[in-house]
């Protein structure tokens, strides 16, 4: 995986431990079954043997089980060496709201055979997310429709950004209308929770782990809440924790910031390549900055 960023390796060991037996006791383990059809589409005949599916139960809230629960869904990859598997490597693809349960896959884009002859792929939908007790705001097609409309990506004028602002109040007081007691509970911390007890239901006494995008957040507060269960986290790119949730804006701009300081070290590379690269006909800056504004002045609709 070329390109990324490994964080918080704990012990030495290459191989993860087993689940403590007291730790076993106190968490049912998964009971993976087949998958459905939908599920594996698009998987080789020849390997569906590898594949298997669960919906594992847990508590809306970890600390107030009187709330009920809801069931996250699971799909393995199995090791391709079973006699070496080293333990469950779960994944995630960001979002937030990313649906991940399909990811092992995909898992050859992303690891390479060493990784997949050794670990168990795990994807899951996060809680309120695809097939994981979605969180439903709407009780109506209509409904969704008229908010949805609201809702514009990249607000230019004034009059877009009130419209998106409003729609997006509206989105707001739907969900707390009509999503119910999981609403409050679909933060990072609740879904990290979530993955620390599917780590022990899948046998295995440390976590590893693979982010991507939110991911990563997921993936560093998980070692940082349970520092002694992590083994490996790969993640693709650090965020600052307390930006991320604490000032949105000002995150966005560093985020932004971020991309043009990518996007003017691809502009200087083209230039360097020449012909190499079609952008590079003339000043690929001064391409780009004319291109840019040519789109603000006359939008793409």
């Amino acid at each position: 995986m070329a390109g990324t960023a490994v964080a918080a390796p704990a012990g030495p060991a290459a191989q993860a431990r087993p689940a403590k037996p007291a730790e076993i006791a106190r968490t049912a383990p998964v009971k993976w079954e087949d998958c459905t059809k939908e599920q594996l589409r698009g998987v080789p005949e020849d390997q569906v043997k590898l594949y298997s599916c669960s919906l594992y139960r847990v508590p809306i809230d970890h600390d107030d089980a009187s709330l009920g629960s809801i069931d996250i869904a699971l799909m393995k990859r199995a090791a391709k060496i079973p006699g070496q598997r080293i333990g469950s490597l779960f994944l995630n693809p960001g979002g937030p709201g990313g649906s991940g349960l399909r990811m092992p896959i995909s898992g050859d884009r992303f690891f390479r055979p060493q990784v997949m002859d050794r670990f168990d792929l795990v994807g899951f939908d996060p809680r309120g997310v695809g097939a994981s007790n979605p969180l439903r705001c709407f009780t109506t097609a209509e409904d969704a429709q008229d908010v949805q409309s609201q809702l514009l990506p990249v607000p230019l004028s004034r009059k877009e950004i009130s419209s998106t602002l409003a729609g997006y109040r509206d989105y707001g007081q739907f969900c707390r209308r009509n999503a119910g007691a999981l609403l409050d509970h679909m933060s990072t911390r609740d879904v990290v929770r979530d993955l620390d007890q599917l780590r022990a239901a899948v046998g295995d006494q440390q976590l590893t782990y693979t982010g991507f995008s939110y991911g990563t957040l997921v993936g560093s507060t998980y070692a940082a809440m349970f520092p002694k269960q992590t083994r490996a986290i790969v993640i693709d790119g650090n965020v600052d924790p307390q930006l991320r949730t604490n000032d949105g804006v000002t995150y966005d701009l560093a985020r932004a910031q971020g991309f043009e300081i990518a996007l003017d070290g691809f502009l200087k590379r083209c230039a360097q390549a020449g012909g190499k690269c079609a952008f590079s006909a003339g000043d690929p800056r001064a391409k780009f900055d004319e291109l840019r504004e040519h789109v603000r002045t006359d939008p793409i609709t």
